[in-house]
């Protein structure tokens, strides 16, 4: 309770933008505004909860959040995905370079999410699931990739509309090191855990 924001806020950055295009900003937040509060009443029936119910309880849980936002022309695109599904890979300053995720699905709503997304449809058959892989690739400071497998078979290999990979994936918090403190990797097993850290126990029981 005490972590669910009671509003939202969207704010457009306009640097280089010239006076006619920063008039327009007002009006680019308020419908960012109104479809994020969409999806998040739409979500709420849901056996997982709403869009940020979800969110909170794998920040809690796990002390990260794996967020992929996105403007399409039939509407704002929100979801959550599980951390442990996903494999970001971050460049010398903190920023998304590369990130993976792979999941299963069962066999039918596999073929319906390749239909949907305009993906081809992969050529398994008689499988219950399908394993789908997904890999957003930053090929250049304003170039994105997209590979998505599905089964054993490449069923998309694009160049994307974004510049920058249009997922949000990250410790919720954790001890502000780089490796200066801790040599090596082990200072990445503190991400997250002042979060998670006052549960501990509780969890364990």
């Amino acid at each position: 309770w005490l972590l669910t924001p009671k509003s939202s806020s969207f704010n457009v950055v306009t640097d280089d933008m010239s006076e006619a295009e920063i008039s327009t900003v007002g009006s680019v937040g308020a419908y960012s505004e109104k479809q994020f509060r969409t999806v998040d009443r739409r979500t709420r029936s849901s056996l997982y909860g709403s869009f940020t119910q979800r969110v909170l309880s794998y920040m809690l849980a796990t002390g990260w959040y794996s967020v992929i936002s996105y403007p399409t022309d039939k509407g704002w695109i929100f979801n959550v995905w599980n951390p442990a599904s996903c494999f970001p890979e971050y460049d010398a300053e903190g920023h998304l370079s590369r990130f993976a995720r792979q999941y299963n699905v069962p066999y039918r709503e596999g073929m319906r999410l390749a239909a949907h997304e305009g993906w081809a449809q992969p050529s398994q058959q008689g499988a219950r699931e399908i394993n789908v892989s997904l890999l957003w690739t930053q090929i250049d400071p304003l170039t994105v990739g997209l590979q998505v497998v599905m089964g054993n078979q490449l069923v998309l290999e694009a160049i994307t509309p974004f510049e920058k990979i249009p997922v949000y994936c990250k410790p919720v918090a954790g001890l502000p090191d780089d490796g200066t403190i801790m040599n090596g990797d082990a200072w990445k097993a503190e991400m997250g855990e002042s979060v998670v850290a006052p549960i501990a126990d509780v969890s364990k029981n």
